[in-house]
């Protein structure tokens, strides 16, 4: 079983120009690291997942990060593993990737709400997908 550190280390690169990934033990060996990055007004997967490790990659641009956004799947609070500041060439953080387990309780599927809240006055916005 692969660790959730060598998932992590592994999308850095790919998830660059990405949004989201849902990376699951069930398509380790069938995706590349197991994971399927998902595209702009992608609805749902287009594989199914499950097993331990089973993560979602959320991307986001702008403060925040850690402390102010939250996600849910299968209506089960997901939980934050990893926070890490996206930083351009000169080292100005714009961004955060964030890695959620959503393992537990054991769901093979159901829809994964990501929520993020400003730091500053602002909107609170909400994205979604359904994972098989």
């Amino acid at each position: 079983m692969r660790q959730i550190k060598t998932i992590k280390q592994s999308k850095l690169q790919l998830l660059l120009y990405q949004k989201w990934a849902v990376c699951s033990q069930q398509q380790v060996g069938q995706l590349q690291d197991g994971c399927e990055n998902i595209q702009d007004n992608q609805t749902s997967t287009n594989f199914n997942h499950g097993g331990n490790p089973f993560q979602v990659v959320t991307g986001v641009v702008g403060y925040g990060g850690r402390n102010t956004d939250s996600a849910t799947f299968a209506g089960n609070q997901a939980t934050m593993i990893d926070c890490v500041g996206i930083a351009g060439s000169d080292n100005v953080v714009f961004g955060w990737w964030e890695w959620w387990d959503i393992s537990k309780p054991s769901n093979s599927s159901g829809e994964f709400v990501y929520t993020a809240r400003s730091i500053n006055v602002g909107p609170t916005m909400s994205t979604s997908i359904y994972i098989k």
